[in-house]
């Protein structure tokens, strides 16, 4: 009998404890959520300072680029300050001409991730945009330059690559097309340069200019 009461009084007391949540885990912890991915796009956008940016690289289409987690990127980033220094005529003129629009935005665009060490030890030389046109990378003391901008900002890490922030716009070079098969064309294609040729033809310079089989250098004022 006394083993029968003795095994009555356990029973009940793991009732108790069970109904009381003795011996689970259901009250432990809650895991943290994982963080959705950032690309550089979604970076830009929680950054106040780049509500221009974010803008062009829309209207652009290189928002979609530049938010594949698939690749990596490096995008100097002008701020606000830096897009409005440009004027508002040059920026109304970029809105309405998308192609130099985007070719402007993707020469401040490298295809990798390059940190700030990284630049910094390069600096002196050049690197190559997604455009295949170049930028110079320098020091002012300890800052970094990219042609003539100044990094402010280095090292905004994003889950497809790294933004630094920089205090201009980068301008590309200027396409100055294919070289023509003598300096009269040449001078006729660039244009501006109307009175010179005008004067080339009056005189039978041309000619003389023309002549493929000789090499010539000509100074003259637009």
């Amino acid at each position: 009998m006394k083993f029968t009461k003795l095994t009555s009084i356990i029973f009940a007391s793991l009732l108790v404890l069970q109904g009381c949540g003795g011996g689970s885990d259901d009250n432990g912890p809650t895991p943290e959520p994982t963080p959705d991915p950032q690309s550089i796009v979604d970076v830009a956008v929680a950054n106040d300072n780049l509500t221009i940016l974010v803008a062009a690289l829309e209207a652009a289409g290189l928002d979609g680029i530049l938010s594949d987690l698939d690749n990596e990127y490096t995008v100097f980033a002008p701020t606000d300050d830096a897009f409005e220094l440009l004027g508002q005529e040059t920026l109304d003129e970029l809105e309405e001409n998308l192609d130099k629009l985007k070719d402007l935005l993707s020469y401040h665009v490298i295809d990798g991730k390059v940190d700030s060490s990284a630049a910094i030890s390069s600096a002196g030389s050049t690197v190559a945009m997604v455009t295949g046109d170049s930028v110079g990378l320098s020091l002012d003391g300890d800052k970094l330059l990219i042609n003539t901008a100044t990094v402010t900002l280095v090292n905004v890490k994003a889950d497809n690559g790294i933004i630094h922030v920089i205090d201009a716009v980068l301008t590309p070079p200027t396409d100055r097309g294919e070289p023509t098969d003598n300096i009269v064309n040449t001078a006729i294609a660039a244009g501006g340069f109307e009175t010179l040729v005008a004067t080339l033809q009056a005189t039978g310079l041309d000619a003389v200019l023309a002549d493929d089989t000789q090499t010539f250098t000509v100074c003259t004022h637009r």
